[in-house]
């Protein structure tokens, strides 16, 4: 015997990019996506798509050792993990920058830096 179950399939639409309130995503952007006891947890974009109206950033996250001072940054280490978040989830709805310093640890500050 056959059963038939009523399926209600989900459109996903994925975007390269996507500029929302003068801010532009694309794979590779840097967003804050929580804070955790004190310490900001950011994620480095992996895939934009959206569902329904719902846009939703697949990322990579950056665990947060420390702050530095020196260049006014934080401290970042990449996880092996691939995590989702809404847009209208985000702690501040805006990107950062990410570079190595000199003693090759990865950094992450804010755009108004330069």
């Amino acid at each position: 015997m056959n059963f038939m179950i009523p399926v209600t399939l989900i459109k996903k639409y994925f975007f390269n990019k996507i500029a929302i309130d003068d801010c532009t995503y694309r794979p590779g952007t840097i967003v804050l996506v929580d804070i955790c006891q004190l310490f900001p947890v950011f994620g480095r974009i992996a895939a934009i798509y959206a569902i329904d109206e719902k846009i939703i950033f697949d990322y990579t996250p950056l665990k947060t050792h420390g702050f530095s001072e020196h260049y006014f940054g934080f401290t970042v280490a990449e996880e092996e993990i691939i995590d989702s978040v809404a847009f209208h989830d985000l702690v501040l709805r805006t990107s950062f920058v990410i570079f190595r310093n000199v003693e090759n640890e990865l950094l992450v500050i804010g755009r108004h830096i330069f």
